[in-house]
């Protein structure tokens, strides 16, 4: 397992133990698990620009902890990456757009027939309305709930679903489109972790 997706899980428990203490640095801490693959791949790839690029990103956190906004910013986190991921795979349903599951199982499996083609689209209608529940799920629990209520679904049920959507969706792709081209699960999931998420198909 690469150590990048070992800080991404390491993210809700940081998350959840910061904002169930209320501690600013510790909503930095766990801040800094999202950015932090980011700022070294900026600092190795070198150029001005990402250098500038990590170090906003560290004075950024930096100032979270020093002005205690870093735990604010922590109930950011639920709404933002989700409604995000529903925008780039709604913008992706566009005409004349290769939706983002259809780009994606053409990475993993090459040319995709017809009947992949519309089902891959459908499947990438189903995320927009799972990271539209997520993102407005956390926008409603950041305002209304409890700061309990809010970890157990942001830092717990959200990813579960996450997960649930996905295994679901991998055994209907099977029966769906059966005698075509499909890897086991375990292929499935070392390929996803090779794809190349700006090339086109």
């Amino acid at each position: 397992m690469r150590w990048p997706l070992l800080l991404l899980i390491a993210f809700p428990l940081a998350s959840h133990l910061a904002a169930s203490r209320g501690s600013a640095v510790g909503a930095t801490l766990a801040l800094g698990l999202l950015v932090l693959p980011g700022v070294l791949g900026a600092i190795r790839a070198g150029g001005t620009a990402r250098g500038w690029f990590a170090l906003l990103t560290l004075l950024f956190l930096g100032l979270g902890a020093w002005s205690g906004m870093a735990l604010a910013w922590l109930f950011y986190v639920p709404v933002i990456l989700p409604l995000g991921l529903m925008l780039l795979f709604a913008s992706s349903l566009i005409p004349g757009r290769t939706p983002w599951v259809t780009r994606i199982a053409s990475q993993l499996e090459g040319p995709l027939s017809p009947k992949a083609i519309r089902y891959t689209r459908a499947v990438t209608l189903v995320w927009v309305v799972v990271f539209a529940l997520l993102g407005f799920g956390a926008l409603y629990l950041a305002l209304f709930a409890t700061v309990e209520l809010w970890s157990l679904f942001t830092n717990g049920f959200n990813y579960l679903l996450i997960a649930f959507v996905f295994i679901a969706e991998f055994m209907v792709r099977r029966r769906v489109l059966r005698g075509e081209a499909n890897p086991d699960f375990g292929a499935f999931l070392r390929g996803m972790g090779q794809i190349r998420a700006g090339s086109r198909p």
